[in-house]
């Protein structure tokens, strides 16, 4: 069994979790060690409590020398702890220690220290509360896991080089902006497709489409914007999230419309019919 040992949690009180272990604990920490201990009884060893606190650690908002200093940096490092049990808590159990150490890296984007926290919006990705869906939760933050694939604290690189950063407002960052092309009733925009593919296949059908040597639809810039669209070749839209409710054949969205900063660097991206097209 491996629990949380009595140095881990002298290493965490010194680090200053001891302002929000009271707050987190022992629901949290509790959860959190028994799911240790769960995935040790099922051969999961990989990755261990101490892992995912010095992935923290490296965090702006748990820079030691400022910690006891700012209230909000705290905070960060507290909700980045009390998410985790509440993920695991909808996984009922089933998050294994790869998916915790994907989720652990992520939340270095979704949760900063200004009281940014885009773990609502990730759990509404993935069904909400009442319905959250635990095997592609899990498959998308093992996605995630490695850490030679994430270029800094806020960004992170995909297989084809497509880079994803954190984002204003309550999507948080760029990975959750495209995977909300699941959800039609949070977009009303023409166009817009919803993706047809499994939350976890979506990442890797964006760099499917984007490395195919084929000719861009388009492929046009605008100041520091860059438009493009490319033809998949099989149906990746299941529907338009137009006002209407619906206005275009989900059999005709096989190209995937990619609004990028620079060359790379992901702003959107979703799904679109052989009708749509960038104003020049």
């Amino acid at each position: 069994m491996r629990s949380i040992s009595k140095a881990t949690l002298v290493l965490l009180l010194c680090f200053g979790f001891h302002t929000s272990l009271t707050a987190a604990s022992p629901s949290c920490i509790g959860r959190i060690t028994k799911q240790f201990d769960d995935l040790a009884g099922r051969g999961d060893t990989g990755v261990t409590f101490e892992t995912l606190r010095d992935i923290i650690r490296s965090y702006d908002y748990a820079d030691v020398q400022r910690f006891s200093e700012r209230a909000s940096m705290r905070m960060a490092w507290r909700r980045v702890f009390t998410s985790l049990s509440e993920m695991i808590e909808l996984c009922d159990g089933q998050m294994s220690g790869k998916a915790m150490e994907g989720y652990i890296r992520l939340c270095g984007g979704i949760i900063g220290d200004s009281g940014k926290d885009g773990t609502n919006i990730l759990k509404l990705i993935f069904g909400g509360e009442q319905n959250f869906d635990a095997a592609r939760f899990n498959a998308v933050m093992e996605a995630l896991a490695d850490g030679s694939k994430w270029n800094s604290q806020l960004e992170w690189n995909s297989i084809a080089g497509l880079r994803y950063a954190d984002a204003p407002g309550p999507e948080a960052h760029r990975i959750l902006h495209a995977l909300l092309h699941k959800i039609p009733p949070l977009y009303q925009k023409p166009h817009h497709g919803i993706w047809l593919d499994k939350h976890e296949d979506v990442l890797k059908k964006i760099d499917d489409v984007w490395i195919d040597n084929s000719t861009p639809i388009q492929d046009i810039r605008k100041g520091s914007r860059r438009f493009v669209i490319k033809e998949a070749g099989t149906q990746v839209g299941a529907g338009d999230l137009g006002s209407a409710g619906g206005s275009v054949n989900p059999a005709d969205m096989t190209r995937i419309a990619y609004i990028l900063d620079g060359n790379d660097r992901i702003v959107t991206v979703y799904p679109v019919d052989h009708n749509f097209s960038f104003t020049p």
